[in-house]
């Protein structure tokens, strides 16, 4: 079972990252990333799988265990190939994301997204999954790991998740947080998704003042805040770790389900 450890620094600009993104990538890291999933909301789940960016050189995994969350998750194999999972991470809608990165040491490495034509959709936020698969890494020493998005490196600098992985003593791992509350309303609006598990509560106010009379959430679902701004989702309700999924993220907090505390 993979285990949970904290690895999120805080969100950072970072320029000198930022005006490298027009360059190509190491040769041992290759991308594959999904579509807009509110615009795939209501595709077949293969085609949600597919990816056919030019961006992209393979498929990413089935990720919607996650739905709601935002995570990283990692496997390191030391000497051999080294994946990076960045699960339901916002950015703007209709890019071509483009995956790169570079590894300048054994336990450094820099991956990117990028939308080299800036060209973007007015259509609020979307998620995505990107996935990296990289080479030449180590397991001797905690790793640390710079994550760039830019959704235009002719005219800004980008931001980046900037993180330590504790490798040498978890080689595999996951970390999640609750997505980003914007592009999940965006994200529930197209999907139709309120009420179900870690989505939005029927009652959200960017459904405006014709909200039908619903319950809050689907089933047993309890409506509860996640603790970012004033967001509330729906989560399992619980007596005991136990009763909760993803038992590598989730524990029975307050009789839900709640993120694991660092």
């Amino acid at each position: 079972m993979k285990s949970r450890v904290g690895l999120f620094v805080g969100l950072v600009v970072v320029a000198l990252l930022g005006a490298a993104c027009n360059s190509s990538g190491d040769g041992g890291v290759s991308f594959a990333g999904s579509p807009c999933k509110k615009e795939m909301a209501q595709e077949s789940a293969q085609a949600r799988l597919m990816h056919d960016e030019a961006g992209s050189d393979g498929e990413v995994a089935d990720n919607s265990a996650y739905d709601g969350l935002q995570c990283v998750r990692w496997n390191i194999v030391a000497g051999g190939v080294s994946s990076f999972d960045f699960i339901n991470y916002e950015g703007a809608c209709g890019a071509d994301w483009h995956g790169e990165g570079s590894v300048s040491s054994p336990d450094e490495v820099e991956l990117r997204v990028v939308n080299p034509d800036c060209v973007i959709a007015m259509c609020g936020s979307c998620l995505y999954d990107w996935s990296f698969i990289v080479e030449g890494l180590t397991a001797a020493a905690p790793l640390s790991v710079a994550f760039v998005m830019n959704s235009c490196p002719d005219e800004h600098d980008g931001s980046a998740y900037e993180l330590t992985l504790p490798v040498d003593t978890e080689p595999q791992g996951i970390e999640c947080q609750y997505a980003n509350p914007s592009a999940l309303d965006w994200h529930a609006s197209s999907a139709d998704s309120y009420g179900e598990l870690h989505m939005p509560c029927t009652d959200s106010p960017m459904r405006g003042e014709d909200t039908p009379d619903e319950p809050l959430c689907h089933g047993e679902l309890v409506c509860h805040a996640t603790g970012v701004f004033d967001a509330k989702v729906c989560m399992q309700p619980c007596a005991e770790d136990a009763d909760c999924p993803l038992p590598d993220v989730l524990a029975c907090l307050d009789s839900v389900c709640q993120i694991k505390p660092e």
